[in-house]
Parts: C-alpha cells; sequence; structure tokens
C-alpha cells in the first residue's frame, strides 16, 4: 500500500488534511470516505488495508474542526460547508483519478454529509456507500435543551458542548473503546451550530430521500445507542429500488471496528464489484 499525504485549502481558506492510500500496482477504483463526528480520518487505516489489497483505493480527509484540519473543534459555519468541502474534495480526486470509477463513502455525521450531498449534488459517482449514518439520533434531547440550542444558535453559534456520548456505545471490542478513548485526535466537542444544522440536514436526507441518485449500500447496527436504526430504514424505504439495506443484528455504531468488520468490508466490496 502506498500513501501520500497533503492538504488542500478550502474555498473559505480554512485548511483540510487529507491521505491517499492506493494499491501498490492495479487502481480498479477509488472510495472518498468522510469520517464522523469527533474523530479523524486515522481510525480508518484497517479498512483502507482491506480495500487496497482488492485494488481500490482509499481516498480520506478530516473534515473541518476535525483531526490535523483547521477550524474550531466541533463547529462548522453551515451544513452547507461541509457539502462544499466535499465537493472540492471530490473534485480533486476526479482532476487526479479522471478515468477511476469512484465510490462515496461515509459513516455517522460523514454519512449524513454524503446522504445530503447525493441528493444535492451531481458528480461522476459509481456508488454511495453509508453506514450507521447520522439521520437521527438513538435518543432524544430533552426537549429544553433544544429550545435553549436554537435561542443559544442566534446569540453565540460558536457555543460548544461536550458530547455526553457514552464512549462504550461505539463498539463491544474493548481495545477499540481504549484507543478511542486515548486518541489525542478524538474530541467530544460540538458547538450548537453544528449540532442543530446536522439534525436539520437528517430531516431533509428523509424527507427527500426519492430523489437518491446513485447505487447505494446503506447499513446500520441493530444495537446501535448513537444514532437511529430506525432513521435509516425509514431513508432506504423512501429512496426505494436504488438501494441495498442491510441490519447488523447486535452490532454497535462503528460496524467497521465490530467482530464482524470483515464481513462488513467483503459486503461492501461486493456491492464496488457489482456496480464497476
Amino acid at each position: 500500500m502506498k500513501i501520500q499525504t497533503d492538504q488542500i485549502s478550502a474555498r473559505d481558506n480554512t485548511n483540510l488534511n487529507y491521505k491517499l492510500l492506493f494499491p501498490e500496482n492495479h487502481l480498479k477504483a477509488i472510495i472518498c470516505l468522510v469520517h464522523g463526528f469527533g474523530e479523524h480520518q486515522g481510525r480508518y487505516q484497517h479498512l483502507a488495508e482491506f480495500f487496497t489489497k482488492n485494488d481500490i483505493g482509499v481516498f480520506t480527509y478530516d473534515q473541518r474542526g476535525h483531526g490535523l484540519s483547521e477550524g474550531k473543534r466541533g463547529h462548522t459555519p453551515s451544513h452547507k460547508q461541509l457539502l462544499e468541502d466535499l465537493d472540492q474534495i471530490l473534485d480533486l480526486i476526479i482532476h487526479k483519478f479522471p478515468k477511476t470509477p469512484v465510490f462515496l463513502y461515509g459513516h455517522s455525521m460523514g454519512g449524513n454529509v454524503v446522504l445530503n450531498y447525493n441528493l444535492q449534488y451531481s458528480k461522476p459517482l459509481r456508488g454511495v456507500i453509508v453506514t450507521s449514518p447520522w439521520l437521527r439520533l438513538a435518543f432524544q434531547p430533552p426537549r429544553i435543551q433544544v429550545i435553549l440550542g436554537k435561542l443559544v444558535n442566534y446569540i453565540f453559534p460558536k457555543f460548544t458542548q461536550e458530547s455526553t456520548m457514552e464512549l462504550g456505545y461505539i463498539s463491544r471490542d474493548e481495545k477499540v473503546v481504549e484507543a478511542y478513548k486515548n486518541d489525542p485526535l478524538v474530541h467530544g466537542k460540538i458547538t450548537v451550530r453544528a449540532f442543530l444544522e446536522i439534525q436539520e440536514a437528517g430531516e431533509r436526507a428523509i424527507e427527500n430521500a426519492s430523489q437518491q441518485k446513485y447505487p447505494l449500500y446503506l447499513c446500520h447496527g441493530t444495537a446501535d445507542k448513537i444514532t437511529s436504526a430506525n432513521a435509516s430504514e425509514i431513508y432506504a424505504k423512501n429512496a426505494g429500488s436504488k438501494v441495498t439495506f442491510q441490519l447488523w443484528e447486535g452490532c454497535f455504531h462503528e460496524i467497521h471496528h465490530e467482530p464482524e468488520k470483515e464481513r462488513l468490508f467483503q459486503s461492501i466490496l461486493d456491492f464496488i464489484n457489482q456496480n464497476l
């Protein structure tokens, strides 16, 4: 596996760090991967190793406010800015590899970004892969907290809160949880603006799922206590025949870090091969 790292300046001059991992010889496709809230691209190295062994490159980047990229931790000026960042990243990939099929992959918050991008933008993609998207949370925030959040959003949109997420809910693998807790690039910060924008974008995606453009592999763990598997199922039903939907029985939020991860990777590989 060969690795290239660099950064790109977003349209508002925020520097975004990216990494390209690709096979030594033949390159038959590229996955553009968008990570979830609070984490970073480095947590997908094992996934990249699987796909590069199968002649598929993986292009990852740290979203603004995450990992090695610039920006206030856990903040975005708007949800649209996240979509524009992704659009710019895809332009870069297509420019570098104009004849190579591209697949878009998003997890959790990244899944929210990817699904909304796939509904609103047009790029020559072969397919979309989404795991455990943040369309709705698996729990309902207190109503008073939501009301206060909307008020604070008008006054001080960059007001930051620490996530109350139980870290043990990310995976049943204790080593994964421990590594997450000790990772200096992981954070639990999110601003009021970012939280509200992501929540609202999740609802928009569900409402507009019938406009699904590309073949989609969508999956969710049935034991996910962070994001709603039911919301993913509703999206799949609304989107219709373009979607291959799979529930992973007993899996927590990060299926790619669960004991079943090799089966997940194989399912994604099968989807990619079917759409080449």
